[in-house]
């Protein structure tokens, strides 16, 4: 079915090295200066929900932490959202999604996927797709990232691309696709214009990260290293493929890199005290998200101001693993599934203990060419 496998490497222990920006260090700095107080601990933990989901998926629950900040205009801009109903999967196989009441108390899965609006996504396949799972004490955030050519069955038609299910039915077979991946029913799935998301960081002053490998694109140059792009420029960044160590591995390394620099950018003091920027971002970014009719303004409320994150690491990034390459009959490259690591992955989700898989497994799959 498949040929041309090339084993990987060992994969590299730990969570993946993503800078924050040095002016969340810098307010880290002070934050650890001597134990706050019960109203300044209230006040860090408000700083963390605002800018919550103002990231992928992480955007789309925590333009509810902008509740915190203004109660009305949260509203206003969630209201922007659109909400389809086809998105709300039945599954016989999967329960439906726990009602809010009791969400809290268990872990949740978001699918996130990336629409692109040039219209010109190819063969008609999303580009973007991860799991956002949320700890069920809320104090940890994993986003998981599915490369586009992980060669999986897809219900009803057989092992292909995981990015087909999107040709062949669009989100709901996608979300289905995933569902019989991990063994896990997906609480929500939010679809997002992934261009006009990424073109809201020309508002908060660009974002820093770690670039992990030299590249060029589009015209626009990449040193190894410390970056900081932004709008254009951070387009072409994480739309490149070729060229990079992996092929489409390293495009998905870069995707979680720009979501959570994304987020750690927006939960800065400098973002959320500038009454223009942050008016911008809640003004415009809901028009960005295409939800499942489940995830109402009082839901994505309730789910944002249940959060706990407290700092930039409890944002984690992974990979679902890879174990090789092959090319199908057809000659289509396909990036091999890990079985073995992945029934382990699928566990971790299902148990609720990914901290104990990325310990054992890393974030990457540890192939670093193709």
């Amino acid at each position: 079915m498949s040929d041309l496998f090339l084993p990987p490497s060992s994969p590299q222990p730990g969570p993946e090295s993503v800078e924050e920006t040095k002016v969340l260090a810098k307010s880290a700095t002070v934050a650890g200066a001597a134990e706050p107080d019960a109203a300044a601990k209230a006040k860090k933990k408000r700083r963390w929900v605002l800018p919550l989901c103002i990231s992928m998926g992480v955007l789309v629950i925590s333009l509810l932490g902008v509740v915190a900040w203004a109660w009305y205009t949260a509203n206003s801009a969630l209201d922007q959202i659109k909400r389809d109903p086809t998105l709300v999967i039945e599954d016989p196989e999967f329960p439906a999604p726990l009602p809010s009441d009791l969400i809290e108390r268990h872990p949740l899965n978001i699918v996130v996927m990336g629409s692109d609006s040039r219209g010109d996504i190819e063969d008609g396949r999303s580009d973007v797709l991860l799991v956002m799972h949320v700890t069920a004490d809320r104090d940890k955030m994993y986003l998981i990232s599915f490369p586009r050519d992980m060669y999986v069955p897809i219900p009803g038609h057989g092992k292909n691309k995981i990015n087909a299910a999107y040709a062949f039915g669009g989100p709901p077979l996608t979300v289905k696709t995933l569902q019989q991946l991990v063994g896990v029913g997906m609480d929500h799935t939010v679809v997002i214009d992934f261009e006009s998301f990424v073109q809201i960081t020309k508002v908060i002053g660009g974002v820093t990260f770690n670039n992990s490998f030299e590249s060029t694109n589009l015209g626009y140059h990449f040193p190894k290293g410390e970056v900081t792009l932004a709008g254009d420029e951070l387009l072409a960044y994480v739309r490149q493929r070729r060229g990079l160590p992996g092929g489409d591995l390293g495009r998905t390394e870069r995707h979680r890199a720009v979501l959570r620099a994304v987020f750690l950018k927006l939960a800065t003091p400098e973002t959320l005290t500038n009454p223009a920027a942050m008016q911008t971002v809640i003004d415009e970014v809901g028009g960005y998200f295409t939800v499942d009719a489940r995830l109402t303004n009082s839901e994505i409320i309730s789910i944002g101001t249940s959060m706990r994150l407290t700092k930039g690491a409890d944002v984690i990034g992974l990979q679902a693993p890879v174990s090789g390459y092959g090319r199908t009959k057809a000659n289509a490259a396909i990036d091999i599934v890990d079985e073995k690591q992945m029934a382990a992955l699928a566990k971790a989700i299902q148990d609720d203990t990914l901290d104990a898989y990325i310990k054992k497994y890393g974030t990457a799959s540890g192939l670093t060419k193709r």
